[in-house]
């Protein structure tokens, strides 16, 4: 191996980091449109994305159909409305 080749163990992890980026579990959106009768939103990422080898920011793509809860037990619901924006 060569002075600059990386090690499996450093090539592993570079790709397990790169994968990880990809996760999102949890992010604020923008509501693009809710429909109260299916209680289903398609929300814009709030968050842009920047490629390692890109110094520009990219919008992320809508997510459609993204189901919409409110906070509520067996007597009581609390909703409010939500619009586009």
């Amino acid at each position: 191996m060569g002075k600059d080749t990386p090690s499996f163990t450093a090539v592993i992890n570079a790709i397990l980091e790169r994968r990880l980026l990809d996760i999102h579990t949890s992010i604020p959106g923008i509501i693009q449109r809710y429909d109260p009768g299916n209680k289903k939103a398609d929300i814009r990422p709030a968050i842009k994305r920047k490629f390692i080898d890109d110094s520009s920011l990219q919008e992320l793509n809508v997510i459609t159909d993204v189901p919409v809860a409110f906070p509520q037990t067996n007597t009581f619901l609390f909703s409010y409305p939500l619009q586009k924006g």
